[in-house]
């Protein structure tokens, strides 16, 4: 697997948005991940970098455990690409915990599905496929967007500040 030029000029524009300094150090940051992670559509290659760069913009760090009144939480944002959840396996699992010392707490949780024409949407039958998997998804209190390649490839940064709007809401 390797990641294409177009996709990684789209890539060196997300780090050079974090900023001149460390754009080099994030470039090579989210090529990494998208390798070691498997993922492998470009649209999906670019969504991945998006979501980065957005938590990277916001000040949001990866999802880690953190010790808050003696007790134990997840805090911060996780993305995981091609996450399996039940038979299915969806784009990204995209969630985010934080914890507050006065007991409040916000976790959200969406799975984010890029839908490209080369992939998705091309029978009745792959329709009726995707639509079944996103009510099994729903009533597992799953939240789907899905967004097209052109949306994705036009404005990721847009598109993935949507998804952290989203889920960082208080």
């Amino acid at each position: 697997m390797n990641i294409m030029t177009n996709v990684l000029a789209i890539i060196k524009t997300h780090a050079k948005v974090v900023s001149d300094k460390v754009e080099l150090e994030h470039l090579d940051s989210v090529e990494s991940k998208i390798l070691e992670r498997g993922v492998s559509s470009p649209i999906e290659q670019v969504m991945y970098s998006a979501l980065i760069t957005e938590r990277v913009l916001r000040d949001i760090g990866e999802a880690e455990p953190i010790e808050i009144n003696g007790e134990w939480h997840i805090h911060g944002l996780s993305i995981t690409p091609q996450m399996q959840i039940g038979v299915y396996r969806v784009d990204f699992l995209v969630e985010f915990s934080r914890y507050y010392g006065d007991g409040t707490k916000i976790f959200r949780r969406v799975i984010i599905e890029c839908d490209s024409q080369e992939f998705h949407d091309r029978t009745q039958q792959d329709r009726a496929y995707e639509k079944k998997r996103d009510r099994f998804l729903q009533k597992k209190d799953y939240k789907v967007f899905r967004y097209t390649g052109s949306e994705i490839l036009k404005s990721s940064l847009s598109v993935s500040s949507e998804i952290l709007d989203y889920l960082t809401e208080k």
